[in-house]
């Protein structure tokens, strides 16, 4: 396991930090801590706190906001807010199926199972929607929301920064000995391809994510349109652009339209607006795509999932029935696809944990998310924002290896299934089955809303 002095200070304030709002009962601060550290220590950052570089192979080094919520668990247990005199069936049901696909995967690979992976991926995101289920109610989760937007619009404004600067303001040179994937994204400038934003979440696809986020919240909040909230949606906007993520870029086109949809007036007034643009400028689609995605002119990109997709059939059973592990899926893709990388979120989790472990994960994710929330809360449209969250998330997920390759992102993924369970029609009467010692006042006050 990687430790540092760094890492070590930064642990030990956290636990003081958590154990003070814990006690305070001040439990939205303790998730907003987690959500400040998912926006802001990023995998690829994670390597300077912690000495080792996070793709380091052979080394345990999770992410910090994991470090985090592995705290706040410890704490909830020691404090016997953990105790609990019966479990609700989604509890037992995705608390058993994350431990059925880790235990299968450690079946068939033994301890080659224990690695970021697990960690960030499957254990410690878990953990983080069932705490947030339990000491959170509607109006403290939309607390942290909001401070989730905020720190995404910040992270929005310094990609789209980093679009003219042509290198990462931040961290470009600890990026240059110790991130894989950015010396060809720095230099591709080269040849004509713009610099894609990094900002503080690291990888452009994984920034592409959380902008989708923003901007999804940003139509759920019934604040009327005005000069600000403009901007802030153009900031947005521009930062999505500065990914050069046709899969983001696609996802918000048609996230617009269905809010255009929804809304007559706004629909024709775009298409209206629209037309005259494209009559007036005789604008070039062609050229546009070409000009925007110039670090793909060749379609190669594409192709990497069309051949995985047109090849797949072409994988030995066994290996997709068994699974090839975390550390191994990549050498069956190129084998038969061509490419170490499959690009393809669902394919690789499959290939990975084979097809009972694949189903095992994702019936303890739908475990989580419910479909009965509240329509309205404190001026946001409750079940629009969580399902725009989810959709966008799955749909993007299918275009890109976002939460499916070592990383943080399927803490978002929990965080959204969780916002849902928080967000039902009757919220108390599901945390009603927890022996937790809660005052009566505290839950009168959950009860009214």
């Amino acid at each position: 396991m990687a430790i540092s002095i760094q890492l070590g200070a930064i642990l030990a304030a956290l636990l003081i930090i958590n154990i003070y709002f814990m006690s305070a009962k001040k439990y939205e601060l303790i998730f907003s801590i987690c959500i400040i550290l998912l926006t802001f220590v990023s995998k690829e950052e994670n390597g300077i706190i912690s000495g080792v570089p996070y793709d380091t192979g052979g080394v345990i080094n999770p992410s910090i906001v994991g470090y985090d919520v592995l705290i706040i668990l410890i704490l909830s247990l020691a404090l016997r807010h953990g105790k609990i005199k019966s479990l609700g069936v989604f509890w037992r049901r995705a608390v058993i199926c994350t431990w059925l696909t880790i235990t299968i995967r450690f079946v068939i690979d033994g301890f080659g199972v224990l690695s970021n992976k697990v960690f960030d991926s499957y254990l410690m995101p878990m953990a983080y929607a069932l705490l947030m289920i339990r000491y959170l109610d509607k109006e403290k989760a939309i607390k942290v929301v909001k401070v989730l937007y905020v720190c995404v619009l910040i992270n929005a404004a310094v990609g789209g920064c980093e679009y003219f600067l042509g290198r990462s303001l931040l961290f470009h040179e600890y990026y240059m000995k110790a991130v894989g994937w950015y010396p060809n994204t720095y230099l591709a400038q080269k040849y004509g391809v713009s610099f894609r934003c990094t900002a503080f979440l690291g990888h452009p696809l994984t920034n592409g994510m959380y902008y989708l986020m923003g901007v999804v919240y940003l139509f759920n909040n019934e604040k009327k349109w005005n000069l600000f909230k403009i901007v802030q949606f153009a900031v947005l906007g521009f930062a999505i652009f500065a990914t050069n993520s046709r899969g983001a870029l696609l996802i918000l086109s048609i996230y617009i339209l269905f809010y255009l949809i929804s809304n007559k007036k706004a629909l024709k007034f775009c298409f209206l607006a629209g037309m005259g643009v494209v009559i007036t400028t005789r604008i070039n689609l062609q050229e546009i795509y070409n000009n925007i995605f110039a670090r793909d002119a060749t379609g190669s990109s594409m192709m990497v999932r069309v051949k995985v997709l047109l090849n797949f059939f072409d994988i030995p059973i066994q290996n997709v029935i068994m699974g090839m592990g975390y550390n191994n899926a990549g050498t069956i893709f190129s084998k038969y696809t061509g490419g170490a990388n499959a690009e393809i979120s669902y394919i690789i989790l499959l290939m990975e944990n084979g097809i009972a472990g694949f189903i095992s994960w994702f019936v303890a994710l739908s475990s989580i998310y419910n479909n009965k929330m509240c329509r309205m809360f404190n001026g946001i449209k409750y079940s629009g924002l969580v399902h725009g969250m989810l959709i966008c998330f799955l749909m993007y997920a299918a275009t890109s290896n976002s939460f499916a390759d070592p990383g943080t992102l399927t803490y978002l993924l929990c965080f959204i299934l969780a916002l849902s369970r928080i967000g039902k029609v009757d919220t108390f009467k599901e945390n009603s089955i927890y022996g937790n010692g809660m005052e009566s006042k505290e839950a009168n006050s959950r009860l009214s809303v």
